[in-house]
């Protein structure tokens, strides 16, 4: 176990190509995260996440400054412009506060990184008045943060932590098949959920599996 280094640091040329990759993740799925979308509702989160993702990485071709903070409030207000969606508002206040709490900073710590998904699921909680349980996107983002907080606490490489992390996505996106939707307009109509997992719960996968892919390929 190589274990990770504090001393490493993230500058804005590193978190503009991670968050890029990001957003050409969620782009490139439009098709998946359509139909699984329209399984329950009305197949519209792929067409609104491309044209959210899009608008980021418009956003983060623009920027020029070294405000991490500055670049993700930046990319929040173009999201929320482009995908005026329950999920684009989600995602834009996952990035809003990771705007707030990086501000001023010229460089990222690892455990700054590590933090990233409990920011962005309490943000959404706070939003969206959710909580694990309640088929959503925090049925696979807060197993992914806690388990990739707990392997970084104990001593896991950034890399290793987000591995754990993906699987844990992973595994609580396939618990949403059995769930009964609590909030949005899937509990209308709960039986269409049955045996499908929650749009928001694999967008999250999809871009958990990507950074563990990547960070593995960078070791």
């Amino acid at each position: 176990m190589k274990g990770h280094d504090k001393n490493v640091e993230y500058k804005i040329g590193q978190i503009k190509e991670t968050l890029k990759y990001c957003a050409l993740l969620v782009s490139d799925q439009k098709e998946q995260l359509e139909k699984i979308d329209s399984q329950v509702g009305d197949g519209d989160l792929g067409i609104s996440m491309r044209k959210g993702a899009t608008a980021v990485v418009e956003e983060i071709d623009r920027y020029g400054g070294n405000d991490p903070g500055a670049l993700f409030m930046k990319c929040a207000m173009a999201l929320n412009k482009a995908a005026p969606s329950t999920m684009g508002t989600l995602l834009c206040a996952g990035l809003m506060q990771m705007g707030k709490v990086f501000a001023k900073k010229e460089v990222l710590k690892e455990a700054e990184i590590a933090e990233i998904p409990s920011l962005f699921a309490q943000a959404i909680m706070d939003r969206g008045r959710a909580k694990k349980g309640d088929r959503t996107v925090l049925d696979a983002l807060l197993p992914m943060a806690e388990a990739i907080k707990a392997a970084f606490d104990a001593g896991r490489s950034l890399a290793e932590a987000i591995a754990v992390g993906a699987e844990a996505a992973r595994s609580g996106m396939e618990k949403t098949k059995e769930m009964v939707p609590k909030v949005g307009r899937s509990k209308w109509a709960p039986e269409n959920t049955k045996n499908v997992p929650d749009g928001g719960a694999v967008l999250c996968w999809i871009v958990a599996q990507g950074l563990a892919e990547r960070s593995e390929q960078k070791k």
